[in-house]
C-alpha cells in the first residue's frame, strides 16, 4: 500500500484560506484552495512555500480538487 501523507497549507483553526495537500504514491493532490476573507495582506492565502522550494506550485501539483464552491476553498 502507498504511503499517504496529508500537509495542511491552510485554514487549521481558521475559517476560510482552506488548502489540504494530500501525496500518495509520489502523486501530489491538492484538496481546496482558498481566501481568508479578513486579512488584505499575504495572509489571505495558504501558505504554499512547503511545495514551491523547488519551482514552480503548477509543477509540483498532479491534481487539485474544489469540495465547495465558497471563497473560502477556491480563489478566484
Amino acid at each position: 500500500m502507498p504511503e499517504i501523507k496529508v500537509t495542511p497549507l491552510g485554514a487549521g483553526q481558521d475559517v476560510g484560506r482552506s488548502c489540504i495537500l494530500v501525496s500518495i504514491g509520489g502523486k501530489n493532490i491538492m484538496l481546496d484552495c482558498g481566501m481568508h476573507m479578513g486579512y488584505n495582506d499575504d495572509r489571505r492565502f495558504p501558505d504554499f512555500s512547503y511545495v514551491t522550494q523547488n519551482g514552480r506550485l503548477t509543477d509540483f501539483l498532479d491534481c487539485v480538487i474544489i469540495s465547495i464552491s465558497r471563497t473560502s476553498h477556491k480563489m478566484y
